[in-house]
C-alpha cells in the first residue's frame, strides 16, 4: 500500500510542477499577445525581448519533457514485466501526464510573435 501512495503521490507532485511551468510560459505567451496591439516602439521592443526569453525558457522545458516520456514507457513494456498489473494504471498516468504537457509545450513552440514596426 505504501508504495502505492508514493506513486500516486510521485505522479502527482510531477505531473503538477510540469504542467504549472508549462501554464506560466503559455500565460507569458497570452501576455504579449496582448501586447501586440501596442504601437508604441519600446513596448514593441519589450515584446521581442520577453518572446526571445519564454522561447529559450520553452526549449530548456522541452528538453526535461521530451526524454521523460521514455521512463514510465520503458517501464510499462509488458514483456519486460517491471511494473505490476497493480500499478500499471499509476504508471500509465505518469505516461498521459508527459504527454499532455509535451502535446502543450509544441503548442507554445508554434506560437510566434511577428509585431509590426510603427512607421
Amino acid at each position: 500500500m505504501a508504495s502505492r501512495s508514493c506513486s500516486t503521490a510521485c505522479s502527482t507532485t510531477s505531473s503538477t510542477a510540469t504542467f504549472t511551468a508549462v501554464q506560466q510560459l503559455d500565460e507569458g505567451i497570452e501576455h504579449l499577445e496582448d501586447l501586440l496591439s501596442s504601437t508604441s516602439a519600446a513596448q514593441i521592443q519589450a515584446v521581442q525581448l520577453r518572446s526571445f526569453q519564454l522561447r529559450k525558457n520553452l526549449i530548456v522545458l522541452r528538453r526535461v519533457i521530451l526524454p521523460m516520456r521514455e521512463v514510465p514507457n520503458g517501464l510499462l513494456r509488458r514483456d519486460l514485466d517491471t511494473v505490476s498489473e497493480a500499478m500499471t494504471p499509476y504508471y500509465q498516468a505518469v505516461y498521459d501526464h508527459v504527454l499532455r504537457a509535451t502535446e502543450w509545450t509544441e503548442s507554445c513552440a508554434t506560437w510566434s510573435p511577428r509585431p509590426s514596426r510603427p512607421t
